[in-house]
């Protein structure tokens, strides 16, 4: 399965991977969602993230486990190493005329019946939810706001 979430900035793609990359700032967008069953965990907890930092995401009835496997010039790819998903989320920004494009693309399989059916039944829109959520959120920090 394929997920492709997108928005549009008037930040510069550097603002944007500022955003991306700083464990400080991801501590402000990730969780933006706000769903008080999921609770986020990195190791390291500080810095920027590199290839290696690892994300712990508990979300009932799930406990997802991923490792930022590449980070390159606007590209972040993490890589699901536990949970229902086998796959990859990557974070990418793309200069425009005025601004950037925040994009987010999920790519994965959920190899479990029993996980694939709750997945699509429900895990699919909170995550496409979710996703839309912190997008927007990344959009107000590179903005500039709080």
């Amino acid at each position: 399965m394929r997920d492709i979430i997108a928005v549009r900035t008037s930040a510069a793609p550097e603002a944007v991977w500022e955003v991306l990359t700083s464990l400080e700032k991801i501590k402000v967008w990730e969780p933006s969602h706000g769903l008080p069953f999921v609770a986020h965990e990195w190791s390291p907890s500080k810095g920027r993230v590199k290839a290696g930092t690892i994300l712990r995401v508990k979300a009932v009835p799930w406990t997802f486990a991923a490792r930022c496997a590449e980070v390159e010039r606007y590209r972040v790819v993490w890589e699901f190493t536990g949970g229902p998903l086998l796959g990859k989320e990557a974070w990418l920004t793309r200069a425009e005329t005025a601004g950037s494009r925040i994009i987010k693309l999920l790519e994965y399989e959920v190899p479990k019946l029993r996980d694939r059916l709750l997945w699509l039944l429900l895990g699919r829109r909170i995550h496409s939810w979710a996703s839309r959520r912190q997008l927007m959120c990344v959009k107000r920090l590179a903005e500039g706001g709080k």
